[in-house]
């Protein structure tokens, strides 16, 4: 993942995010920001899955809107900076979820 303070963000494209979203399974989402809905078989399984997220997103320094409401995480990315608008820092945190997701156990 690219570190956001290494980077300036730029308002991904309607296409741009439409590419994006091909290549993140479940994925939703606009020029206003990404979406997601992790279900797990039980709550540890939805935390353990947060937590495993945390030290890549914490390289990032780009933080994920997400809650978390027994076995379901619920995420929203999207750039603050940007005014609320999609960037390649949340393509590229959404695909580190995806990366962390592939290998948990649920």
């Amino acid at each position: 993942m690219v570190s956001s303070w290494m980077t300036t963000p730029r308002a991904l494209s309607k296409e741009d995010i439409q590419r994006a979203l091909a290549t993140l399974p479940g994925w939703t989402g606009d020029e206003t920001a990404l979406r997601k809905r992790y279900q797990f078989d039980d709550f540890p399984a939805a935390m353990r899955f947060m937590q495993r997220c945390v030290a890549g997103i914490e390289r990032s320094n780009h933080h994920p809107s997400w809650t978390n409401t027994y076995n379901t995480v619920d995420v929203v990315l999207n750039t603050h900076d940007l005014g609320g608008k999609v960037s390649q820092l949340d393509v590229d945190l959404a695909t580190h979820l995806e990366s962390i997701w592939a290998t948990s156990s649920r």
